[in-house]
C-alpha cells in the first residue's frame, strides 16, 4: 500500500508542478497583454478604465502591490475624467487604498478612504462602507 501511494505521488508531482507553472505563466502573459493594449492610444476612456481595473486585479493576485496601486490610481483618474462617479469610483478608491497600505503609503491610503466615505452613493453599499471604516482604523493604527 505504501509503495502504491509513493508511486502515485511521484507520478503526479511533475504534473502538479507543470500546472502551477502554467498558471503563473498565464497570469503573467495576461498582464503583458493588458499592458500592450493600454499602450494603444485609440482606446476610449471606458475601455482603458476596464483594462486598468483588470490590470490592478491581476497585479493584486500576483502579490505586486506597488504595480496594483499604480494601476488602480490610473483607473481612479480615468473614472474621474469620464465623469463616472458613485459606486465605481468608491470601489476603485477602496482597492487603491488597500494596495497603497501594502506599499506603505499611509497618507495616500487615508485620503483615498476619506474620499470613499464622502462620495455620494446611488445605492448605499453597507459592506463597502464597513470595509472602508475598518481599513481607515487599520491605517490610523499603523501610521
Amino acid at each position: 500500500m505504501f509503495y502504491i501511494l509513493i508511486n502515485f505521488v511521484f507520478r503526479s508531482l511533475p504534473l502538479c508542478l507543470l500546472l502551477q507553472h502554467s498558471v503563473l505563466f498565464a497570469s503573467e502573459s495576461r498582464i503583458d497583454s493588458l499592458q500592450s493594449v493600454l499602450k494603444d492610444s485609440k482606446l476610449p476612456a471606458f475601455e482603458k478604465l476596464e483594462c486598468y481595473e483588470l490590470l490592478g486585479l491581476d497585479f493584486e493576485n500576483n502579490y505586486q502591490a506597488a504595480e496594483a496601486a499604480g494601476a488602480y490610481q490610473q483607473a481612479v483618474t480615468l473614472c474621474r475624467e469620464s465623469g463616472t462617479q458613485g459606486d465605481k469610483l468608491s470601489g476603485l478608491l477602496y482597492r487603491y487604498a488597500v494596495m497603497a497600505t501594502y506599499t506603505g503609503a499611509y497618507s495616500k491610503a487615508i485620503s483615498a478612504l476619506d474620499e470613499t466615505l464622502n462620495l455620494p452613493e446611488q445605492q448605499p453599499n453597507d459592506k463597502l462602507q464597513a470595509r472602508t471604516h475598518l481599513q481607515t482604523g487599520i491605517e490610523y493604527y499603523f501610521q
